[in-house]
């Protein structure tokens, strides 16, 4: 997505080809685009003369002689190039303004979220819901003003532009990185000496990537000719499995916030490691989460997740919606669930799509609210749910007792049980654990084993300079 220092480049590069331009009457492909009426917007800049350009975080402006302006928003992947008129059947372009010199100003977008306004020069519009830009900042209390009773994380509360507008998701973790400050950290918990670096640093980050006309990541480019270059200069976004350039020990990690990929170092950021248990039925996993626990790592089960969200009354109502066959009597039928996982391959696919991304959900949660500590998370299902590359440390556990740790476990249920635990995909993707407990002998010989793996661990990933 293009941020302040993309748009301000495409701003600079536009300024060199389209004051004074003539316009003629636009031509709309793309009919939601608009965010005002067609009629009004082709015939308010019809016969029109540009008479300058400016900026207001992400928004590109256009002013007009006639007392009107045009606002661009270019949202994923909108670009706008000025060009000699040719015959346009680009299937991503979605308006041109025809200028009466042989040239126009195409509006080209991808994914087709890119918004643009036609209004009055002195109404506000979009505008008005905007915060200061950093170069506007002279104080860092605007920022703590604006969240310090705020529960979410600063990454979020960085991205909401009515908070500060022009930092999108790409400045917002470089930012953070430079600050040495978690994304995870609560707005409520920042302090006034991490607010002003915050404020530094990202006035100076978005002055370098000017400099370098943005970032392209992907597809951005401010004309035909012209891409961005900053991206070289990146510390920490995108650069998920490479090591940390500061600490030069772990590896950059990346999540999911909110939607958005955040990337940081658990150790410079102090985000805190976290280490995901996994492995097939009856292995251990438990017994070794709890060590875990044991050893001042906060924890999280899965499987304890999942036997709450079915106490839960809204989420019991969303099952009953998407999975009526599974609920009676507004009680979730487990016995039911487990046997359809195994029969049915497409409720298979869409209840535990449903499931992994509740779960999801709270792991988010768990993290940032125990942000900076060090945590343990038992997921059985880990690799079925493709979220290994949430973690610092995954941890399997193997047994080769497994039925007969389950007997002595559950007596009920065990057939099914083993039938759904064959659609575990750890056997297959156990190689990107980090390490593998083999818990074949007595209890002794597991907590041994346990404890070795967390003092490499407390060595490798927490106490090293």
């Amino acid at each position: 997505m293009p941020e302040l220092p993309e748009v301000e480049t495409i701003k600079r590069e536009l300024e060199r080809n389209i004051i004074n331009k003539h316009c003629l009457k636009p031509v709309v492909i793309n009919n939601k685009c608009l965010q005002t009426p067609k009629e009004k917007y082709i015939n308010g800049i019809n016969n029109t003369n540009i008479t300058s350009l400016s900026r207001e975080g992400k928004f590109l402006i256009i002013h007009l002689d006639n007392n009107h302006k045009i606002l661009f928003h270019l949202r994923m992947e909108g670009k706008l190039f000025y060009e000699e008129n040719k015959e346009l059947k680009d299937k991503h372009l979605s308006l041109y303004i025809p200028f009466d010199n042989g040239y126009h100003l195409a509006f080209y977008d991808t994914r087709k979220f890119g918004v643009t306004y036609y209004l009055k020069e002195d109404e506000k519009g979009p505008l008005s819901k905007l915060g200061l830009e950093p170069s506007q900042i002279t104080n860092e209390n605007y920022l703590i003003e604006k969240i310090k009773n705020s529960n979410k994380c600063i990454k979020e509360l960085l991205l909401d532009q009515s908070i500060i507008s022009g930092l999108g998701n790409i400045y917002a973790d470089e930012v953070l990185y430079a600050c040495d400050i978690s994304p995870m950290k609560k707005g409520k918990e920042i302090q006034i000496d991490e607010a002003k670096k915050i404020i530094n640093e990202a006035q100076r980050i978005l002055k370098e990537a000017i400099k370098n006309n943005g970032s392209t990541i992907k597809s951005y480019q401010a004309s035909s000719t012209i891409h961005g270059d900053f991206q070289a200069f990146l510390k920490v976004y995108g650069k998920e499995n490479t090591i940390c350039s500061k600490c030069k020990k772990l590896k950059i990690e990346r999540k999911r916030i909110n939607g958005r990929s955040t990337h940081y170092c658990p150790h410079c950021q102090g985000v805190g490691i976290s280490v995901a248990v996994t492995g097939n039925i009856a292995s251990g996993k438990s017994t070794v989460t709890k060590l875990f626990a044991n050893s001042g790592y906060v924890y999280f089960s899965a499987d304890e997740e999942v036997n709450k969200l079915y106490e839960d009354k809204t989420i019991c109502g969303e099952i009953k919606k998407k999975f009526p066959t599974v609920v009676n009597n507004n009680f979730i039928d487990k016995e039911k669930i487990l046997n359809l996982l195994i029969s049915d391959t497409v409720f298979n696919k869409k209840y535990l799509g449903f499931i992994y991304q509740k779960i999801r959900e709270k792991i988010f949660a768990f993290f940032i609210e125990n942000n900076g500590k060090k945590k343990v998370l038992e997921i059985p299902l880990l690799f079925n749910a493709k979220i290994e590359d949430l973690f610092t440390v995954i941890v399997g556990v193997e047994s080769n007792q497994n039925i007969k740790l389950l007997e002595q476990r559950d007596s009920s249920g065990i057939k099914e049980k083993i039938l759904l635990d064959n659609q575990n995909k750890y056997k297959e993707k156990k190689h990107k654990a980090n390490y593998i407990i083999t818990n074949n002998s007595t209890l002794e010989n597991l907590e041994k084993e346990t404890q070795k793996v967390i003092k490499d661990i407390e060595d490798n990933y927490i106490n090293f300079k």
